[in-house]
């Protein structure tokens, strides 16, 4: 018996490059253009896909954000800054203030504690740092910045005081955090060279303020801070005393008093026992020896 062999039946493979109607008659074209040899013998029209175009990738555009505030405190990079500056603060720019370097300095142990509770501390503190680091940035576009930094951290020092200084001339709360921050205020004037004399207006409303600190006879577990801030004051009112005749005349200011009311741990037997032993990190010399400044000048 003869053996029956299926015909298969054998198909042109799709084309895949070819024409549409060659495609759909599943024969293969010979991709001429724009009537393959397919189409005109068999009188077809001959169709073809039209060149798929890319769509234009625009650009995202810039949604209507509100402007954020780089320093504003909610910021991570406003945090980092913040420890980069007091980090700079402790360890780069009390040191080239500082003539002495004591574990004691008021720089330090006071007003690094006070700055981790008190605004205006820390902006005094960010004020400084980043205007002494400005000087030391060889990128203009980061000096102009910590500029920019220190004047807006200056503007909130000031609206710190303006919200707790009473029209008398004395605060109505907060007067250690207060007294601080216009001795760091007067501090950032010095180092940036000021010749006027506003820095001698601030150092007579720290001196009223101190004075009725000095005054208060109820026992206060402060006395620490007040002592650190007398020792700091002193340092400015004697600089002040010695530098009063070289500022601008333009910005008259009240002169400090001849003989101004010196501080407990100045005034003879003090109960301070560290008087005669501690440093002034500004200027190297025992604290009593600014009496004999003050004296000698109003000679």
């Amino acid at each position: 018996m003869t053996e029956l062999r299926t015909r298969k039946r054998k198909f042109a493979p799709r084309s895949r490059q070819g024409c549409i109607t060659c495609r759909a008659r599943r024969k293969r074209c010979d991709g001429e253009r724009p009537n393959c040899q397919n189409c005109l013998r068999v009188n077809f029209v001959c169709e073809w896909e039209q060149a798929r175009r890319l769509p234009r990738t625009q650009p995202p555009r810039p949604s209507a954000l509100p402007s954020v505030d780089p320093w504003d405190p909610r910021h991570s990079n406003a945090a980092v800054e913040q420890r980069n500056l007091l980090t700079y603060y402790i360890q780069i720019l009390v040191p080239s203030i500082s003539v002495a370097i004591t574990p004691s300095s008021f720089y330090t142990t006071l007003y690094i504690p006070m700055a981790l509770e008190s605004d205006g501390i820390l902006n005094a503190i960010v004020a400084c740092s980043s205007s002494h680091l400005a000087k030391r940035t060889s990128g203009p576009d980061r000096a102009k910045y910590l500029r920019e930094l220190s004047t807006k951290c200056q503007v909130q020092c000031y609206s710190f005081l303006r919200e707790r200084i009473a029209p008398s001339g004395q605060p109505s709360r907060d007067p250690y955090q207060v007294v601080g921050v216009i001795l760091l205020l007067v501090g950032l004037e010095a180092l940036n060279g000021t010749r006027s004399q506003k820095w001698m207006h601030q150092l007579n409303c720290v001196r009223a303020i101190l004075n009725t600190l000095r005054n208060d006879a109820r026992p206060s577990n402060s006395a620490w801070e007040l002592e650190c801030l007398d020792r700091h004051f002193t340092y400015h009112d004697t600089m002040a005393s010695l530098m009063a005749d070289i500022v601008d005349d333009n910005t008259s200011a009240p002169s400090p008093s001849p003989q101004p009311p010196y501080p407990r741990f100045l005034a003879s037997g003090s109960s301070i026992t560290t008087t005669t032993t501690t440093i002034d990190p500004l200027m190297g010399l025992s604290h009593p020896l600014f009496t004999l400044l003050r004296q000698i000048r109003h000679l």
